[in-house]
């Protein structure tokens, strides 16, 4: 008898011990249908989209709360971290417009088809030849003339530009701040701004618009680039098409290319034929000893020396460089994988008095480094 009545003691503290338990308030998070909040579906997976997230009250009650990971976090993160940026998905459109899509089937056990991009590019294996050497027609897609008429009423194409997208050039600032004025033309698709037989096929746009980077001070040289807005959408051709806008750092590379219609030398007049040199990437820290500001004139002109938001680019023996009539125009690199997928670095900005001079490397936009401010005012 005592074994029962100890059994049943026994039993009734463990169902009243668990009713206390039952009645202890914890947040509801699934039947307070009021206050539980849906969580969009994250990566349309139908489990994780039936979970659901507690209000911030609920949140704040439970002190175990901030230890949970719930989807819509996860969510948020992702995206936030792995975001792309509007000049990496232009980037993907124009790389369409150098590259064909075809069906291929795998050689596999039940393969499926799958498509592959193959470039199109024509110059593919056509070697850059270095220190100044004529383009060909349509290499360079992206090149812009940059200028306008003179007192005389005469054309005059005074710096350079790169198209990149259907509206926007960009150029340097002290292209549009000058005692020139501001250019109000911009010619596209061009490789001898003097002849008509050359093979290409050139468009011609009004500049409707001038964007200078609002902390550009001359003469100190610090945020030159400026945006040319067109008067009209450009049509895309095989001698017309942007290019990419670089967003990394570093290029990665110890080569660049850079093109222009300038001088072909200190003294000498500016080339009507396009034209193309290979440099070669000087670190910031080297080119900021050829720049020493013990000297006034680079004391005004570069305040702090040569700065992130700037890089160079020459050749230690000299013989290869922009020159006057140069400015603006495109410091660039070319895709891995298609050699007539373009990505603009630079934008040439200022460098010696004397042209192509031993050690003396010319110093350009870095375009990296103002990704923000560009796609701000154009997409």
């Amino acid at each position: 008898m005592l074994t029962k009545a100890f059994l049943c003691s026994a039993v009734l503290l463990y169902y009243f011990a668990l009713k206390a338990f039952a009645q202890v308030q914890y947040p509801n998070f699934y039947d307070n249908r009021e206050e539980r909040q849906e969580v969009p579906s994250f990566n349309n997976n139908p489990f994780l989209s039936t979970l659901n997230r507690p209000n911030s009250d609920n949140r704040a009650n439970n002190d175990n709360s901030d230890s949970f990971v719930y989807p819509s976090d996860l969510e948020h993160n992702y995206f936030e971290e792995s975001a792309v940026s509007k000049s990496e998905q232009k980037c993907k459109e124009y790389a369409k417009l150098v590259s064909n899509t075809v069906s291929a089937i795998p050689l596999l056990v039940n393969p499926e088809q799958i498509d592959i991009s193959v470039s199109k590019c024509e110059y593919s294996g056509i070697p850059l030849i270095v220190g100044g050497s004529p383009a060909l027609a349509g290499e360079f897609p992206f090149m812009a003339a940059v200028g306008g008429y003179n007192s005389d009423n005469e054309l005059q194409w005074f710096c350079g530009g790169t198209l990149i997208s259907e509206r926007y050039v960009v150029t340097a600032a002290h292209c549009v701040k000058s005692s020139r004025g501001a250019p109000s033309l911009v010619r596209l698709g061009d490789l001898d701004l003097n002849r008509v037989d050359d093979g290409s096929e050139h468009r011609e746009y009004s500049v409707a618009d001038i964007i200078v980077h609002e902390n550009y001070r001359p003469p100190v040289k610090y945020n030159d680039i400026a945006l040319l807005k067109l008067n009209r959408e450009v049509e895309f051709s095989k001698f017309i098409r942007p290019a990419c806008l670089w967003t990394k750092f570093s290029t990665g590379q110890d080569k660049v290319i850079a093109t222009g219609w300038g001088r072909t030398g200190t003294g000498e007049e500016q080339s009507d034929r396009l034209l193309k040199v290979g440099l070669s990437v000087f670190h910031n820290s080297e080119c900021d000893r050829t720049f020493p500001t013990t000297m006034q004139i680079y004391r005004r002109a570069l305040p702090q020396g040569i700065t992130d938001k700037m890089m160079c680019a020459g050749e230690k023996k000299g013989g290869k460089d922009t020159c006057q009539g140069d400015s603006g125009g495109p410091l660039v690199i070319t895709d891995r994988n298609n050699q007539c997928l373009f990505y603009v670095v630079g934008i040439t900005s200022f460098g010696k008095n004397y042209c192509g001079a031993q050690n003396s490397p010319a110093v350009y936009t870095a375009v990296s480094q103002f990704i923000p401010w560009i796609e701000k005012h154009i997409w």
